[in-house]
């Protein structure tokens, strides 16, 4: 996680959607939890980092049905931009469990299409999600 997503709440923004990765594929492994994109194991990651604000606002949203997995398409002409054909992270090892305070950069690295910042799978979301009726252009 980048110093700048660790310190501010608006991290929470760019976790990975659930709805891109489901609760199976493990995208940070250490040696005693493995985190996946379920909305429990985000929060649970974040709180085993000790990142309280990040987990706060993660859990607000989550609680309101406010992620991108819950919002509705909107009711209005929208388009999505997003960007690929950059190497951007999708996964991480790290060799020591997490706690509070935790800064070591990651032992392993696995990397997929994106932009740099979002992978291509969470950009994808709004496209699998929100229908084509020609008022959201991808």
């Amino acid at each position: 996680v980048r110093l700048v997503q660790r310190m501010s709440a608006s991290g929470a923004w760019m976790l990975p959607a659930f709805s891109a990765f489901g609760d199976s594929v493990p995208l940070v492994r250490t040696p005693g939890r493995n985190y996946t994109a379920s909305p429990a194991s985000l929060l649970g990651m974040l709180r085993d980092l000790g990142l309280d604000q990040p987990a706060a606002m993660y859990d607000q949203l989550r609680r309101r049905r406010l992620s991108l997995d819950d919002l509705p398409p909107p009711r209005v002409r929208t388009a999505v931009l997003a960007g690929v054909g950059l190497r951007t992270e999708r996964s991480f090892e790290y060799a020591r469990p997490f706690s509070r305070g935790f800064g070591d950069p990651p032992d392993g690295v696995e990397y997929g299409d994106g932009d740099g910042s979002v992978n291509a799978e969470s950009a994808r979301v709004p496209q699998e999600r929100w229908p084509a009726d020609g008022t959201h252009n991808y």
